[in-house]
């Protein structure tokens, strides 16, 4: 019985968020989150969701940059700072902001620089397209290059 009650009382820990988010930075900065797709996971902030079992959520830029052994060794590091460890411990990734859909993305490129740089036309009296650049839109007049000179003795003769 006396294992019963130990695991009883790691259950009903309760830890504060503070506590969590330090444990969290100093796993993170012993090991960094690994590259995945040129991109690594940032990890915002650390909660306790449930007490019994311990639940702990953290919450991240991605989940998916979150692989299994890395989350497996945060939650080793959880259970080494804050004294778990017979009881049962869920470690949960959740994304904190929801991924741009597909179709934005699509939209955006095709609004973007690659429709304003060339168009596919035909011909007249021709069924084959062939590629043909579109003038660029100009924000504003290009400036005189000697501008940059002014208050400058320079002769341009």
């Amino acid at each position: 019985m006396p294992l019963a009650e130990e695991i009883r009382r790691e259950c009903i820990i309760r830890i504060g968020t503070g506590q969590l988010n330090r444990a969290m930075a100093e796993a993170t900065t012993k090991h960094q989150p690994p590259v995945i797709k040129r991109r690594r996971a940032k990890f915002y902030y650390l909660t306790q969701a449930d007490e019994d079992p311990p639940m702990f959520v953290f919450f991240v830029n991605d989940a998916d940059l979150v692989p299994d052994a890395y989350g497996k060794y945060l939650e080793n590091q959880l259970r080494k700072l804050l004294g778990i460890k017979k009881a049962p411990l869920a470690a949960v990734f959740r994304s904190s902001h929801e991924k741009k859909s597909r179709s934005a993305c699509s939209k955006r490129v095709r609004r973007g620089l690659a429709a304003r740089v060339a168009t596919w036309t035909a011909p007249q009296g021709s069924t084959r397209p062939r590629l043909r650049a579109r003038p660029r839109l100009r924000a504003r007049p290009r400036r005189d290059p000697r501008r940059r000179l002014r208050g400058r003795r320079v002769d341009f003769a």
